[in-house]
């Protein structure tokens, strides 16, 4: 899918309706519901949020999440966003205690010494995979990219967005050999009506059969213009990267 220019989000929250970092493949359960934190991390200091990552990890991994992802910008897009990605089964969890009090103090107070040094902004975002519309390959392996693409329908116009995705958009991504493509719906702390779209590549070549929206859509080029102007109020894209390094699958 390609829409028009026009900045929906700043830098902090770019992904955060998705995604990004979006859906573990193994672990993933039918309209899986996400927990999305998207952060702006200082320039020179990665190695202090990588360490604090780590830290997380094993919070998380005690306070039994099944997974936990972590994307970053790369090539096109703002650098320095980290996205992460964690499940959330019900909102009943929320009345539970945070994992971060799986910490020891020492390692609690470790990872907000770190978080405060690195971080310029955090945004969480409670996002929800939309399986009607998506596409899933059966990899078992984890992606290397993925082309996001964040929308912001117009209002009153979610119902159709949907049905333009299901009937023109997909069958497009379909017969350009996509495998994945994946559509997340923003639920609580984002945009009303708003999406992040993303389309799984692991090599730039494989980008080259949908960039050009004239030879993706071919006879339904002209359809595909006019439901996106009746539509979608704004939308833009960025490219993410997996940080397998940052995250975990299974316990």
């Amino acid at each position: 899918m390609q829409f028009g220019t026009g900045r929906l989000f700043t830098a902090p929250v770019l992904w955060g309706t998705a995604v990004l970092a979006t859906l573990n493949l193994g672990a993933q359960t039918p309209n899986q519901m996400m927990r999305i934190a998207t952060s702006k991390v200082k320039l020179g200091m990665l190695s202090d949020y990588q360490e604090g990552q780590k830290l997380l990890n094993a919070a998380y991994k005690k306070a039994g999440a099944p997974w936990r992802e972590v994307w970053s910008s790369t090539v096109f897009g703002e650098a320095g966003v980290y996205v992460s990605v964690s499940p959330v089964t019900s909102m009943a969890q929320f009345d539970t205690a945070s994992p971060l009090t799986q910490m020891s103090v020492e390692d609690r107070l470790k990872y907000q010494n770190l978080s405060r040094n690195c971080i310029e902004s955090t945004h969480y975002v409670l996002g929800q995979s939309v399986d009607a519309l998506s596409i899933r390959s059966e990899r078992t392996t984890p992606p290397k990219y993925a082309r996001v693409l964040n929308v912001q329908t117009k209002a009153g116009k979610q119902v159709e967005f949907e049905s333009f995705v299901k009937t023109i958009v997909l069958p497009a991504m379909k017969n350009a050999g996509v495998k994945d493509y994946w559509v997340v719906r923003t639920l609580l702390g984002g945009g009303v009506g708003s999406y992040t779209i993303l389309t799984i590549f692991d090599k730039w070549a494989e980008m080259d059969a949908i960039l050009s929206p004239e030879k993706l859509y071919g006879a339904q080029f002209q359809a595909y213009l006019a439901k996106v102007a009746e539509t979608v109020d704004h939308a833009e894209s960025m490219v993410a990267q997996t940080q397998p390094e940052l995250g975990y699958r299974g316990q």
